[in-house]
């Protein structure tokens, strides 16, 4: 799919296949100091949740900024790339209307001028990645909304983005569950089903085939992809641990629950829980509110 850019700040130009960028002059024909400068960005017609994102950067001024906007349409959204605050790389989320650095890199660095430099952004689930030029500079846990990508520029000199290009990838959703024929039933008729029709790649423990400690793949699964769907009937340890895991790593997370059992454990009654009943209707109602559930997270 072609990438196309609308601009909504400033007058970034499209000259071919480049963005270009210039600073807002003075009366003087200067450019104004950094702090006068209004930020000026861009919007493509691509959503985003997972995969990489290439493009190369070249800058006149090397404390310019150039950094993307990941989940744009909601309030956590992610910028990410070059000169955040003091740092030369950086990854920041916004909270609460303000934006926290979770990874920044390059403190009191210059960054190289009138030459391309190459950026690279991956994104796996909630384990986000800076390359620059081939080298790892920031790396960090979030999680952030499939939304439109944005291209933002703030600086004193001009600036170009060329080579843009996104490799989306499937999102993962990770079954956490009992592996008994009760809950396979579930899990084949309904659940899988549903998350492949929503555009997930299902992951399940039991279909995992590494080397590493069992654990430590599971850990790494449920960051890696971008929701977990438990049944929690069964007071199984093991599906508690990796709700809780999901639960302390903010991962969005839909539970399901066997109306025989009467009442939930008190750390996770607080949580939203789809009730559903062993039978014919009690499956398509199951299916109704998972659908529900997974409209919503689009």
């Amino acid at each position: 799919m072609k990438i196309n850019w609308l601009p909504l700040l400033g007058k970034p130009a499209q000259v071919k296949e480049e963005i270009m960028f210039s600073p807002t002059i003075g009366e003087d024909e200067t450019p104004l100091d950094y702090d006068e400068q209004k930020a000026q960005k861009l919007r493509s017609n691509i959503k985003f949740k997972g995969g990489e994102i290439e493009f190369k950067v070249f800058l006149e001024n090397s404390k310019d900024k150039i950094q993307l906007i990941l989940g744009a349409d909601e309030e956590n959204k992610i910028n990410i790339g070059l000169n955040s605050n003091n740092a030369a790389y950086g990854i920041a989320q916004m909270n609460n209307g303000q934006y926290g650095h979770i990874s920044n890199n390059g403190i009191g660095v210059d960054l190289p001028t009138s030459q391309w430099i190459q950026v690279k952004i991956k994104c796996n689930g909630s384990n986000i990645e800076l390359i620059i030029d081939d080298v790892q500079v920031c790396s960090a846990n979030a999680n952030f909304h499939n939304s439109q990508v944005e291209l933002l520029y703030r600086g004193v000199a001009e600036a170009k983005v060329k080579d843009f290009k996104i490799i989306k990838q499937l999102p993962k959703a990770f079954i956490v569950m009992q592996f008994t024929d009760e809950f396979n039933s579930l899990y084949v008729e309904i659940i899988k089903p549903i998350c492949e029709k929503f555009g997930y790649e299902v992951v399940r423990a039991d279909n995992m085939f590494t080397n590493g400690v069992l654990i430590e793949d599971i850990t790494s699964a449920i960051r890696d992809c971008s929701l977990v769907l438990a049944d929690i009937t069964p007071d199984n340890p093991n599906v508690y641990y990796e709700v809780g895991y999901a639960h302390a790593i903010n991962k969005p997370t839909i539970m399901l629950c066997d109306k025989v059992r009467s009442k939930l454990p008190f750390d996770v009654s607080g949580f939203r829980c789809i009730f559903y009943s062993n039978s014919i209707s009690g499956k398509s109602q199951v299916e109704s509110s998972l659908i529900k559930h997974l409209e919503a997270l689009q």
